[in-house]
């Protein structure tokens, strides 16, 4: 038992570790590839709730390449007012959340340069939850994790106009419900 949560624990830090690897990696390819395009969002970028008492949650802002992290207050993450004036797209914002037992959940918002690809990602949960996302007047039915617990969704969007995107999540075994809703992830100005 002692040998089996060491290793869930290993691989979700292995796991942790790619996703800060692979969005640093997403981050330069994009910062030498695509055009950087000034976007407005609102300062409380993400927010969050449902999660169980004593989580704790660390999140980071790339913008083309440069990583900082993101305070949290409230269930809300806040850029900061340099965070808010360099922002631009492309960016990615990734947010580990970790359990009082130990586990980890994993999210990444990404916004490409034109406006329009956004690709969200979840990760650490079981094949038996369900998701669901919506946006505005849309709304999807519940959609499922893979078998190892991942979740990937990629969206063509419009974001000339005020939005929101939202996942819910419910957790089966534990029977809680999570939210995560972005407003207005980035609206080209001009």
């Amino acid at each position: 038992m002692a040998e089996q949560k060491a290793l869930n624990k290993n691989f979700l830090i292995a796991a942790v570790l790619g996703l800060a690897i692979l969005s640093g990696v997403v981050g330069y390819y994009y910062a030498g590839k695509t055009e950087i395009v000034p976007v407005k969002p609102d300062a409380n970028i993400v927010t969050f709730n449902g999660f169980p008492e004593g989580t704790t949650a660390k999140a980071e802002l790339n913008l083309g390449g440069k990583i900082s992290p993101v305070n949290i207050e409230d269930g809300q993450f806040v850029l900061n007012d340099q965070q808010l004036q360099e922002f631009a797209a492309p960016y990615v914002v990734t947010a580990t959340f970790e359990y009082p037992d130990g586990t980890y959940r994993d999210f990444s918002w990404a916004l490409q340069s034109n406006g329009a690809w956004y690709d969200f990602l979840a990760d650490g949960f079981r094949s038996t939850d369900k998701i669901l996302f919506s946006t505005n007047n849309f709304s999807s039915d519940d959609m499922s994790f893979d078998w190892s617990g991942k979740f990937v969704y990629p969206l063509v969007l419009e974001v000339r106009q005020e939005f929101s995107v939202c996942f819910d999540i419910t957790e089966t075994t534990a029977n809680r419900k999570l939210s995560l809703c972005q407003f207005k992830p980035g609206m080209k100005q001009g």
